[in-house]
């Protein structure tokens, strides 16, 4: 792992010492062009809509973790790249099964069988539709790229770089797209967590520190307050993220469930994403693998099991038997097998 892992992490300190972890509703506006200004800050936000009180639930005390092997490292695949490759935000195609990760300074995405096959690299750069700028406008450029597939095979993708979002079908023929520079609804400053259920877009942006939701239009919905850019959405349609003091889950219009109390920190880690399988067990990524590194929760919030393997963004497999990792700084995406 990366000595320098932490440079991505996906909440700023700004917003940990300053935002509560809790989320509401979401907004958007259904633009088809999007405008590129030059770098520098987002303007102050303006809000867009008013929390909506939430009622946590009874803190969770976790249990001690499951003593188990190392994960087994099934494959560890990268792709030819003109540049510098690090790879962001996996995501399964649920028609064919094949994954893709963003090779962010490549502008595009590499494409793998489920076996580890490297099967394409497909994008390209440029700001007209279709096309990608899968990096930030800070001076030093991060990563980024989130994807989110629909049920249908469909799919959304964030295009940091000229602060939009593009959508394709599942022949990846070009649809629509929407957004622009700012912090009206419907604008990004810097967009870099997505997810969907094919009838809500939710997408994160980390200078907002909100979620807007929108149908898959465009047109915007709502957005609530976020402080963390990298989150899940569970089978449930819940929202899941987590930062240094546990797990929040949100319901699809942002009210707040419950808040399970756990110190991450303690286990040498600072949360990244998160991922739900079918069975309501929640998986960690802490952005370092040393001691601990992928963490999974029972749904009452209790350590199960935990691991070694340390990473940025994942995606569960399907079956729930793996779990797929991208990293800030690596030009590969691994896949190992979950017990």
């Amino acid at each position: 792992m990366p000595t320098d892992a932490f440079h991505r992490r996906p909440g700023s300190a700004r917003a940990l010492a300053t935002l509560a972890a809790v989320l509401v509703a979401v907004s958007a506006c259904g633009s088809s062009g999007a405008v590129s200004p030059p770098t520098g800050s987002a303007p102050s936000k303006a809000t867009s809509s008013a929390p909506e009180t939430s009622t946590p639930s009874t803190p969770t005390v976790a249990a001690s973790a499951s003593p188990l092997p190392a994960l087994s490292l099934l494959w560890e695949k990268g792709a030819p790249s003109t540049a510098r490759a690090d790879t962001y935000w996996p995501a399964i195609d649920p028609l064919t099964g094949n994954v893709w990760v963003a090779s962010s300074f490549d502008n595009q995405y590499w494409i793998f069988g489920a076996d580890g096959k490297f099967l394409e690299a497909w994008g390209s750069p440029g700001k007209g539709p279709g096309q990608f700028k899968l990096t930030t406008n800070d001076p030093k450029p991060d990563a980024v790229g989130a994807i989110a597939f629909a049920p249908d095979g469909s799919f959304y993708v964030i295009d940091n770089g000229n602060y939009r979002v593009e959508k394709f079908d599942k022949n990846r023929q070009f649809v629509t797209m929407w957004g622009s520079f700012g912090t009206g609804d419907g604008q990004f400053a810097n967009p870099k967590g997505i997810a969907t259920d094919g009838k809500t877009v939710y997408v994160a942006d980390d200078p907002r520190f909100d979620i807007q939701a929108f149908d898959t239009t465009g047109r915007f919905l709502r957005s609530f307050p976020f402080p963390f850019v990298l989150f899940s959405r569970a089978p449930t349609g819940h929202l899941f993220v987590a930062d240094e003091t546990g797990v929040l889950e949100l319901d699809g219009i942002g009210k707040q469930t419950r808040h399970l109390d756990l110190d991450f920190t303690a286990l040498g880690g600072y949360p990244a994403q998160t991922a739900v399988d079918k069975a309501g067990d929640i998986f960690v990524e802490l952005q370092t693998d040393a001691p601990v590194g992928l963490v999974e929760l029972d749904s009452r919030g209790r350590i199960l099991h935990d691991w070694s393997v340390g990473g940025e963004t994942m995606a569960l497999a399907p079956d729930g038997k793996a779990v797929y990792v991208a990293s800030y700084g690596w030009d590969f995406i691994r896949k190992y097998a979950l017990p």
